[in-house]
């Protein structure tokens, strides 16, 4: 005999695993009756019964003597009940105690009912899922008064009673335990003489607490009490225990079978994954001289039509009340203490084992699926990311979309468990798809950053179906900041990273306002589909509106919190967003974004989104438990279809959508990924590399044997994060990211310094206000700040550049190519002096030199001295208007200091225009530190601005923080002030030219929009803007000044009709005309607006419209005033890079 005995545990056994030697013991049934009462089978002495080698281990209860246990059938909940003291806890795999009801919370559910006495609580099961835990309350006087059924909702902690019945013979002297279990949405309960099979579907439970349900019961005569119960759930049986008597039912029967009977049976349970490979079956309990005894019945036994013959199987010298076979293949038992029993036999991993080599099968997957020499995976130039994993022949596509989720997988896995190979891995991605691999390939994207998607296997664009698209990025730039501060002193991945942020531009213009977003944009700008942000993209959607002002209200107003969505009520009281998201949707936004974790009504989310899948895993009775996210589909249409919750054709269970519930902390799924393992359900995934991969992927429970998969990166990431959140608690927070702060957040860091956050991504104005109101200006400064001199302000002025953001420390070049950081020319240098002061500036006069700045950087210009650099705007047209910005800190109490600007054709100090040149105001030597700021125009054929920091007289002055914003030229735009009443606008009945001295905004006339009396139809102004001499590509922004206004009650829209729309490229898509939602005002609006729109090719005209409506027939009055409305453009393509009829390769 072995026994392995740990946690103190001192009770002795005899235990054994099947042995084919063991003759049967047991006698079966006349085959269909339930009257007939058979003579009991004969058992061996307790010295005949084998010797097994198990591990026994202490089960954590904290509610008194452990007599009750029941567990999820795939899943890893844990249940421990004290009977009498009505106390319940339910743990997770590595005894985590997750939910505990105790007696109060029963005695006040059920105020009639008499519990004082040992068997209170008479039986109870958990849903496979774990979703919902059922327990029966019997009363004292048995069949007196109603039982009670009561179903306790582990997502929403909801006690709830369920359903009243009499459970027990009446006036029976010794109350005995019911048997309970679950199976395709019905609950099956024991009691005298017969089975309750009663509906239980997803929402019964609420629709009884809330709504009066009557629920149907369907009643099964069985001969005697039925004590407990078992289910085959691949088989659909469910097997009927009674004290002499084991019963097949089929789940939707009303006929059993005796298929066993012996004397003195006290349980039963079932399961496909327990111990051994051998030992799937059905195992039976029964009291054998105050010990108890366990046989076995093997699975193709048990599924025949014929009676049992089980086999001893253990004997213990202890009296066990309850046990239960668990999803991780051990056994739970009870005899007034709670154990975990595993056979030492089983060559299967152990959970804990299984979790670590699972995750490095995703490792070696990625890394096959990376074209590289460490890899052996040369079917494409090194760095390029292959679409797929394949069951047979090696996919060799590449595809920019899974950049980001491979780095992330990649980089979670390393701080799990550290591989040197994985930096190499991770510089390697970034440079080939950021486009800086010295070859040339890859990294194509459009001049606002979005990168293509699809390429050939040489490395070349896939020309007929490039996919511009907003969905590489989102995902990639995020992984490449997080790959920064993984491997902070990898001088390449910091720049990289730096780079990626820098071609991220103008993200305003695909997110608009009411949730609208344009998936595909390319240089020309987002084409014409509409979208929503319903999806995945809500994390461009962060992003964007950290980066571009734009953007930041059009998200921050309709996207960023949860309830700004409709919600499918699939469960009445866990609504989600979309019940038929897939998995994929749902485990993106809690890895990359914080708030889509931490954030309370993003964490309902999850949790809700959780809760359908196992609502559906348990009303469907799949066998395993049911995640579901896009994947191969052999029967539909591409081969490819994004299963969700409720809706999977050929019921797809995606595993690694289970195993990356474990990101949200369940790890009670993960248990059931690692049934699933236990099940053979592992395949076989090849790459073009060197290593095959052994993965959880896909199975179908309407096609069992299929087995010709193909997964995508995109479609198994998430089941690595999953696995290694198990693994390591806590491990995937410190790759979520904030980028968009609805508010400004003030605190301090480690160091005990104040620091300021607030949206990331781009340079804000930082101004710190004292208490007694004074300030003190900082400069723009990205996200954090930490105040520099040390002193602690009362609050903080955070203000948005009011242009475009033209960023000087400038790696990304004069043109948008791809090609290596060191061999792009720059459009300037050092703009913070972060470097000597010969990087890129000249000192014309004086002498400057690097540092002084309370930031530790910035240049110290002393008495009379130029400082100069000139900034390269080649796109720039006549008239564009700029802003420059700097940070002057005087230094003593005499001479003064101003910037200067001017423009030349070459950027040469020598050929500046003089008639160009502008100058600041002087700061003087005695005055505070400050930020001096200076617009301009660009002149024509001018193409370089020339930044010049001069002082005078003997003090000195530290120059530093330079910035510029980029406006666009002003085009003629006439009557944009109204001043000419309604000319050239088309109004409606409820839009009018006001006069009122009270009203106008400026000048003698302002547009008014005035609805009364619930008008339920747009009122509009309108206005033609004629594009058609334009350059393709070109970008407009229309700006616009909104007085006073009341819409509460009222929706008001910005939006362009299109003349001439074209499909979009490689595309037969029906593109619209009809531009939505591009801005909106409500009674929050700033009093400047900006809405941009990009001309494509074919267009000819943009017809700008603002409009209203009230929001239904009662509502109250609601108005607004607008003027100033002017029209900019900018040029953001090089005519030498780009063929205006196509796209800029």
């Amino acid at each position: 005999m072995k026994i392995k005995v740990t946690n103190n545990y001192k009770k002795l056994f005899s235990v054994s695993l099947l042995a084919a030697s063991i003759a049967g013991c047991g006698g079966g049934g006349s085959g269909g009756g339930d009257s007939s009462n058979g003579k009991p089978g004969t058992l061996p002495p307790a010295e005949e019964w084998p010797s097994p080698d198990v591990s026994i281990n202490s089960w954590s209860f904290n509610g008194g003597s452990s007599q009750s246990v029941a567990t999820a059938k795939v899943s890893g909940s844990y249940a421990v009940a004290d009977p009498a003291g009505l106390n319940i806890e339910i743990r997770d795999v590595h005894q985590a105690l997750k939910h505990r009801i105790e007696a109060a919370d029963i005695v006040d559910l059920l105020p009639d009912m008499n519990l004082n006495h040992d068997n209170a609580l008479c039986g109870m099961t958990l849903t496979p899922s774990g979703r919902f835990l059922y327990f029966a309350v019997c009363d004292s006087e048995a069949g007196q008064r109603d039982d009670a059924i009561v179903a306790y909702n582990t997502n929403t902690e909801s006690l709830t009673v369920f359903h009243r019945l009499s459970l027990q013979k009446k006036g029976a002297s010794h109350l005995a335990r019911v048997g309970m279990n679950y199976f395709s949405s019905k609950l099956f309960v024991g009691g005298d003489s017969a089975v309750y099979r009663i509906d239980a579907d997803r929402n019964a439970a609420f629709e009884v607490d809330q709504h009066d349900r009557q629920l149907a019961v369907d009643k099964v005569a069985v001969t005697g009490a039925v004590q407990d119960i078992a289910i085959d759930m691949e088989a659909g049986n469910v097997y009927l225990q009674t004290a002499s008597s084991v019963y097949k039912l089929p789940h939707q029967s009303q006929s059993t079978q005796r298929i066993f009977q012996q004397d003195n049976l006290t349980g039963i349970a079932f399961s496909r994954v327990f111990g051994n490979a051998e030992a799937a079956g059905l195992y039976i309990s029964l009291d054998y001289d105050d010990r108890t005894g366990l046989l076995f019945s093997p699975i193709e036994q048990v599924r025949s039509r014929g009676e049992l013959s089980p086999s001893p199987y253990l004997l213990s010298e202890t009296q066990w009340h309850d046990f239960s076979l668990t999803a991780d293949g051990q056994m739970l038992f009870a005899d007034d203490s709670a154990y975990m029993l595993r056979d030492n036999s089983d060559e299967r991993l152990s959970f804990d084992e299984w979790t670590r080599d699972e995750l490095m099968q995703y490792v070696a997957a990625v890394k096959g699926l990376t074209a590289s020499d460490m890899s052996g995976n040369f079917a494409s130039p090194e760095g390029f990311l292959h679409r797929k994993l394949e069951h047979s022949n090696p996919n060799t596509s590449p595809i920019a979309d899974n950049v980001g989720w491979a780095l992330y997988l990649l980089m979670v896995a390393d701080q799990v468990e550290h591989d040197p190979e994985i930096e190499q891995y991770v510089e390697l991605l970034i440079k080939r798809h950021a486009g800086l691999h010295e070859d040339g390939k890859g990294g194509v994207k459009s001049v606002d950053g979005h990168f293509v998607r699809n390429y050939n296997s040489d490395g070349t664009i896939n020309a007929s179906n490039p996919q511009y698209q907003v969905y590489i990025s989102m995902k990639f730039l995020p992984a490449a900041i997080k790959a920064a501060e993984m491997y902070p002193d990898n001088d390449n991945i910091v720049r990289y990273a730096k780079y990626l942020q820098q071609v991220f531009q103008r993200s305003g213009d695909v997110v608009r306002a009411e949730q609208r977003i344009t998936w595909d944009s390319d240089d020309f700008g987002p084409v014409r589909l509409n979208r929503l942000m319903s999806n995945e993209t809500w994390l461009y959607g962060d992003i964007a509106a950290a980066q571009d002002p734009i953007a930041t209200r059009n998200y921050g107003k309709f996207t960023y919190e949860r309830e700004n969505f409709r919600y499918d009520y699939e469960l009445l009281d866990q609504p989600v967003i979309k019940s038929s998201h897939s998995a994929f949707i749902i485990m993106g936004g809690p890895l990359i974004l914080d708030h889509h974790f931490h954030g309370k009504s993003w964490a309902e989310q999850n949790n809700n989104y959780y809760a359908l899948t196992q609502s559906e895993t348990d009303e469907l009775g799949f066998t395993y438990f049911a995640g579901f996210s896009a994947g191969h589909s052999p029967n539909s249409n591409g081969n490819y279809y994004n299963d969700g919750p409720t809706d999977h054709p050929d019921d797809f269970i995606h595993f690694p959508a289970v195993s990356g519930f474990g990101q949200l902390g369940k790890t009670d799924a993960v248990i059931g990924a690692y049934m699933a393992y236990r099940d053979g359900r592992r395949q076989t995934m090849r790459s073009a590399g060197d290593q095959d991969s052994h993965l959880l992927m896909r199975w179908s429970a309407h096609m069992p044997n299929y087995n010709k998969m193909s997964v995508g990166i995109a479609d198994f990431w998430y089941g690595a994060i999953g696995l290694a959140e198990t693994i390591q608690p806590g491990v995937v927070q410190k790759f979520r990211n904030t980028f968009y702060r609805p508010e400004v957040q003030i605190g301090f860091n480690e160091q005990g310094r104040q620091q300021v956050l607030y949206s990331t991504m781009t340079p804000r104005l930082i101004t710190g206000i004292r208490s007694d109101g004074t300030t003190e200006e900082f400069g723009y400064h990205r996200s954090p700040f930490i105040v520099p001199t040390g002193e602690v302000f009362a609050d903080f002025d955070v203000v948005d550049p009011q242009g475009d953001w033209v960023e000087l420390d400038d790696l990304v070049g004069i043109h948008n190519i791809t090609a290596p950081l060191d061999e792009r020319k720059v459009i300037f240098k050092n703009p913070n002096f972060d470097q000597e002061v010969d990087v890129g500036w000249q000192t014309q006069s004086g002498n400057a030199m690097r540092g002084g700045s309370i930031y530790g950087n910035g240049a110290t210009l002393t008495s009379n001295t130029t400082l100069a650099q000139a900034v390269h705007l080649p796109y720039g047209t006549e008239g564009s208007e700029y802003r420059v910005s700097t940070y002057i800190e005087p230094q003593g109490q005499a001479g003064k200091a101003r910037l200067r600007l001017s423009w030349s054709s070459t950027g040469n100090a020598a050929d500046i225009d003089i008639s160009s040149r502008v100058e600041s105001s002087n700061v003087f030597g005695n005055w505070a530190n400050r930020v001096v700021s200076l617009a301009v125009q660009q002149p024509k054929g001018a193409n370089y601005l020339h930044i010049e920091y001069l002082t005078e007289g003997n003090g000195h002055f530290v120059f530093g923080n330079t910035g510029l914003q980029s406006f666009g030229a002003k085009q003629a735009f006439t009557n944009g002030d109204f001043e000419q009443g309604s000319s050239d606008w088309l109004l409606s009945s409820h839009v009018a030219i006001t006069d009122n001295a009270n009203e106008v905004m400026q000048g003698s006339k302002s547009l008014k929009f005035d609805l009364s009396g619930g008008v339920t139809s747009w009122q509009s102004a309108e206005r033609r803007i004629d594009i058609s001499n334009d350059p393709v590509g070109t970008r407009y922004l229309v700006r616009f000044d909104v007085g006073q206004r009341e819409l509460a009650d009222a929706k008001f829209e910005i939006k362009f009709d299109i003349d001439d729309p074209q499909s979009p490229p490689n595309s037969d898509s029906k593109p619209t005309s009809d531009w939505r939602d591009v801005g909106f005002i409500d009674n929050d609006t700033p009093e400047e607006v900006t809405v941009t729109a990009r001309k494509r090719p074919g267009e000819t005209a943009l017809n700008l419209v603002f409009r209203m409506k009230q929001n239904n027939n009662s509502a109250e009055r609601g108005y607004v005033i607008l003027d100033n409305v002017r029209v900019y453009q900018q040029k953001l393509l090089d005519d030498n890079y780009c063929n205006y009829g196509r796209q800029c390769y």
